[in-house]
């Protein structure tokens, strides 16, 4: 629960006597506003096909029979369970689940702010920044696992400062970070970044404050134990049903990272932002931004540390979203930066930059650095198709005694929907393309894919790469090259047999190779529900 403290702020009268009225308006309004530019992305099927086959008695796996840990978003694919077992729209749920983990998180963050600041009108814009930042808004929902980790990490930091500003050194405290600390990494590996600061910050205090070696052991174990226990167990049972500690997306990854994508993608977000007004601000009054307090220096070491992690991994191929974690703490640092001016204009008018320049930015940002927009995500559900496709191929092939295999680069709505054994062609769910596939990028996902000799190997039925239309009544094999995103594409590889086929759904349609013989593909050429055309050699 929010509570308020009386300090001597200087804030209008009437504002502040009914302070909690505007704070739950604007709470109100900053959740309308996240529903307002909701949206969801391919990748969120994948996590939901994780949790289907999981109710199913399938186990936590991609295709049937093999046990890949396709997914980073362990206790967010458990959490989406939920509607399969109750017969709920997965979509849905997800939207409305991810939005409550929003609103958490913009909570924790006023808690946070008003925690540092001491001061009701810094922390109110603190919550303004937050909630009207487009990234951070749009991501309230998505279908993914972001809000639940920002919420988590947000949390956290507030818990772990609590407890060093008020030297309230309780065991319960450090129990319960403990347990925050395991539900973040359960959340996403890369949750860990914020505890390499927030752990060593609560056990310095412990060590040099608190009396007795008794006391000392106890408070040590309270904060370690839990997360060790829980996370050691799941790490057990990823060793024991994936093989492996890791998952899968870490080696489609980690050979083919850029750090030069990654620093470009964290400027990015800085200037589409205008933030580096106040990055300036913070390098030329650097110890009153950053080393101001204990608070904000802790602070100001988990975001170097996070912007370290993205210039490492490269970034991401959606709109900012690995930047999503710490918008609050960015904001609070933003926030510190106009706090130390002495001129109440220059103040408003760098107050109101983050929030003017934030609906700017959504309705002109495009694909910039093949950072694809949140925009251009939610298109390929509901302006390409993808869902319908996945729909279609299901009405036409889905049979458990015939079995069709199908390829794709779109390996969340068309696999979810189809419920088709389908080979992730960039290898995020397949154990051999993460670890042989060859690298065609540095685009994070899309760093890795495979020959074709492999997609016949594994006896894929229909190729449909990246999900596209060609208009055309004859085909040649340089046609081909645009289902596989390898530059030298072998087309001697491909069987004589094959065909290009043209799959309708609504009033569209897609074009996808037919690459291995199949009966149910053979009745739906014969019923004219598709199309074939043969291959000119």
């Amino acid at each position: 629960m929010v509570t308020f403290r009386n300090v001597n702020e200087k804030l209008p009268e009437f504002f502040s006597k009914y302070y909690q009225w505007f704070f739950f308006l604007a709470l109100t309004l900053i959740l309308a506003l996240a529903w307002f530019n909701k949206f969801m992305q391919d990748d969120a099927f994948i996590s939901f096909r994780y949790a289907q086959n999981f109710v199913e008695g399938k186990g936590l796996i991609f295709n049937e029979g093999e046990n890949v840990e396709g997914y980073t978003n362990f206790l967010w694919v458990l959490l989406n369970t939920v509607p399969f077992f109750l017969s709920l729209d997965v979509v849905s749920y997800s939207q409305i689940l991810s939005l409550i983990f929003f609103l958490g998180a913009l909570i924790f963050s006023y808690k946070l702010s008003f925690l540092i600041f001491q001061c009701r009108n810094f922390s109110f814009l603190v919550l303004v920044f937050v909630g009207t930042n487009y990234t951070f808004s749009a991501y309230g929902t998505g279908g993914l696992e972001t809000s639940l980790q920002v919420f988590l990490i947000t949390w956290a930091a507030y818990l772990a400062l609590y407890i060093i500003s008020t030297k309230t050194y309780s065991g319960g405290y450090f129990f319960l970070f403990s347990i925050i600390t395991s539900l973040s990494l359960l959340t996403r590996l890369d949750s860990a970044i914020p505890y390499f600061i927030l752990y060593p910050a609560l056990l310095i205090p412990i060590f040099s404050e608190l009396p007795g070696k008794r006391e000392k052991f106890k408070s040590i174990a309270l904060l370690i134990l839990p997360c060790l226990l829980i996370i050691g167990g799941w790490f057990l049972w990823k060793l024991s049903f994936y093989g492996d500690i890791l998952p899968n997306t870490f080696y489609a990854k980690a050979s083919a990272t850029s750090i030069k994508r990654g620093i470009a993608y964290i400027a990015l977000f800085f200037y589409v932002y205008s933030f580096f007004i106040f990055v300036l601000m913070g390098v030329f009054r650097f110890k009153e931004v950053f080393l101001f307090s204990k608070e904000l220096r802790v602070i100001s070491l988990i975001s170097l540390l996070w912007f370290l992690y993205v210039m490492k991994v490269g970034g991401d191929f959606m709109e900012f979203r690995f930047m999503v974690p710490i918008v609050p703490l960015l904001c609070i640092l933003f926030v510190q930066c106009i706090r130390v001016l002495n001129d109440k204009r220059v103040k408003m008018a760098l107050a109101l930059i983050p929030v003017l320049v934030s609906p700017v930015h959504a309705y002109t940002y495009h694909t910039t650095l093949n950072i694809e927009s949140i925009r251009q995500l939610h298109e390929h559900m509901y302006l390409d198709g993808w869902p319908e496709i996945g729909k279609e191929l299901n009405k036409l092939f889905y049979s458990k005694d015939n079995e069709v295999v199908i390829a794709t680069t779109a390996a969340g709505a068309i696999p979810y929907y189809s419920r088709l054994t389908t080979i992730d062609m960039l290898g995020l769910n397949d154990k051999w393309i993460a670890n042989n596939g060859i690298i065609i990028g540095t685009r994070p996902g899309h760093q890795k894919t495979a020959p074709i000799n492999y997609f016949i190997k594994r006896n894929v039925n229909i190729v449909i790469g990246h999900p596209r239309y060609l208009d055309k009544e004859k085909f040649t094999f340089s046609d081909l090259e645009q289902f596989f995103p390898l530059k030298n594409f072998n087309r001697e590889l491909i069987p004589d047999e094959a065909k290009v086929i043209e799959i309708p759904f609504g009033d569209k349609r897609i074009s996808a190779i037919y690459l291995k013989k199949n009966d149910a593909i053979e009745k739906a050429i014969q019923n004219r529900e598709i199309i074939a055309y043969d291959l000119e050699r």
